[in-house]
């Protein structure tokens, strides 16, 4: 039976890379790939781009896959599959467009089979690092408080910040403990997911808790990162909120790592809904009917 360290040794070796040096994990009939999104920083009016959001998309046969598709049907572990897409993403960082942009790798839960594992991946591919031009200080990594509790995030939070890592948290559903992550291990983002920001802000009943919410994480030390901002509607809902950070296709489209992305210095202004119009609603919609 092949151990996890040998099984790690195998996927490093399943990185190719292309023509112009972009990383892609091949597994089996599997590919994975990195894509790109700039995260935008609200300073007064003006959203200045900030960070680069890396995800992975899996592909079998050149159709659409995911991860737990690929750790089924290839046996393996999916937090060793996590962290290859984030190995994926330091490499192919150095070949974006925007690699002056500090770096957010999201579900860093899953690269953690013990409170030093992503600091062992980090320091493993120093040369590959030097190589892309990324260090430690870049890099923000995602802690999600469904999967861990708070002994291992403390933990997980003082190692990644032992090597330079910034931490962020996700808050994705109400009964997460996120007011007792901000003080066990002091974030300095919380991401507030799409679907709960549309859930919050697309009811009247609850809509008028969103500004107070993004207040109290800030007022706890945290930046406030909103994602998913893919309409008018919700990009206003979030700039009202007060959010720090947004991301989102009507901001700026997600790409493949290596492809082209210019992102201009925007108003917030251009993107502030007339206060009677009801943000999110097509989209609130939309989420009950998918339910």
């Amino acid at each position: 039976m092949i151990g996890p360290a040998n099984r790690w040794d195998q996927l490093v070796q399943s990185i190719h890379y292309d023509e112009v040096g972009i990383a892609i994990g091949v597994v089996g009939r599997f590919r994975l790939r990195t894509v790109f999104q700039p995260v935008y920083h609200r300073q007064d009016n003006a959203l200045r781009p900030a960070l680069l959001r890396a995800s992975t998309i899996v592909q079998r046969d050149g159709l659409p896959a995911s991860l737990v598709a690929l750790s089924e049907l290839e046996s393996i572990p999916r937090r060793l599959l996590q962290r290859l897409s984030a190995l994926l993403a330091l490499h192919n960082h150095g070949h974006a467009d925007l690699n002056s942009l500090d770096l957010y790798l999201e579900s860093a839960t899953e690269l953690l089979g013990h409170p030093d594992a992503l600091a062992d991946a980090l320091r493993g591919p120093s040369m590959e690092m030097e190589e892309a031009g990324i260090a430690p200080g870049q890099i923000v990594c995602e802690l999600l408080p469904g999967t861990i509790d708070l002994s291992a995030a403390r933990s997980a939070s003082v190692a990644l910040r032992r090597h330079g890592v910034r931490v962020a948290i996700a808050h994705t559903r109400a009964d997460e403990p996120v007011a007792a992550l901000l003080q066990a291990i002091s974030p300095e983002i919380v991401r507030i997911d799409h679907h709960w920001l549309v859930r919050l802000y697309g009811h009247p009943s609850s809509r008028s808790l969103l500004r107070p919410l993004v207040n109290s994480i800030q007022l706890a030390g945290a930046r406030v990162l909103m994602e998913g901002l893919d309409t008018t509607e919700s990009l206003s809902a979030a700039l009202q909120s007060e959010a720090n950070y947004l991301q989102g296709d009507r901001l700026h489209a997600a790409s493949l790592a290596g492809s082209l992305m210019n992102p201009a210095i925007l108003s917030a202004q251009d993107f502030v809904a007339p206060t009677n119009v009801i943000p999110l609603r097509t989209t609130a919609s939309k989420l009950q009917r998918d339910q």
